[in-house]
């Protein structure tokens, strides 16, 4: 019978995680620190036996648990930690799908901004995303930029550094064509007064907004 074979991607990461250097990277200590604010613990690689491949477990208040057995959030973050705490420098390109999947949308603010801490760091950012909490907070960091250091600090409770210039961002929407079968990328306006264009996640909004209106009054019996 033949075993299937992991995708070139999954591939890729079991051999970084199998070869990770034994000398932490520039941003383990950030790493480290997000680690704690958004899952409580932290992601190790244990060698159980020296003829067995390494173990990537999640330590939970000094327990450590298999990462197969952890929570979606912690398993879906933890390559990126790992990828952060040993492997990316400054001026690599790190690619992201989907960050926010499995995040609480208190934690998605926090993940948001783990990555513009990286961005000022000089880390080069690609995410694709679903989420209008993730693109928010990113809006409100290149205001953010507007608003004068200490005062990011003493009025939002920021770090000054906590900022997003909007020639730093670049947004894009995929939508389906069924002409052509494919995707039509379209820019998403970016301004230093208003962020991110909501307008993709605004349409919804509105929609949804006369669709309760309408079943609202059906069900008052209005006219």
């Amino acid at each position: 019978m033949e075993i299937p074979k992991f995708s070139g991607v999954v591939s890729d990461f079991i051999s970084s995680v199998i070869t990770l250097p034994e000398e932490k990277g520039t941003f383990y200590p950030l790493a480290q620190e997000f680690e704690k604010e958004l899952i409580k613990g932290e992601i190790v690689v244990r060698t159980l036996d020296e003829y067995l491949y390494p173990e990537i477990q999640y330590n939970f208040l000094d327990t450590e648990i298999p990462l197969h057995r952890a929570s979606s959030t912690v398993s879906e973050l933890a390559p990126l930690f790992l990828y952060l705490k040993y492997t990316v420098e400054p001026g690599s390109v790190l690619i992201i799908e989907e960050p926010e999947a499995h995040l609480h949308p208190g934690n998605q603010r926090i993940l948001a901004r783990f990555l513009v801490k990286l961005i000022r760091k000089g880390v080069n950012i690609i995410i694709t995303t679903h989420s209008e909490y993730l693109l928010e907070q990113l809006s409100s960091y290149i205001m953010l930029s507007k608003i004068e250091p200490m005062k990011r600090v003493e009025k939002y409770g920021y770090n000054e550094d906590d900022f997003l210039k909007h020639d730093e961002v670049a947004t894009y929407v995929f939508n389906y064509d069924k002409r052509s079968g494919g995707n039509k990328i379209t820019g998403v306006e970016i301004t230093e007064e208003d962020g991110i264009s909501q307008d993709e996640f605004i349409k919804i909004h509105e929609a949804l907004y006369e669709e309760t209106l309408k079943l609202r009054r059906d069900l008052s019996g209005d006219v």
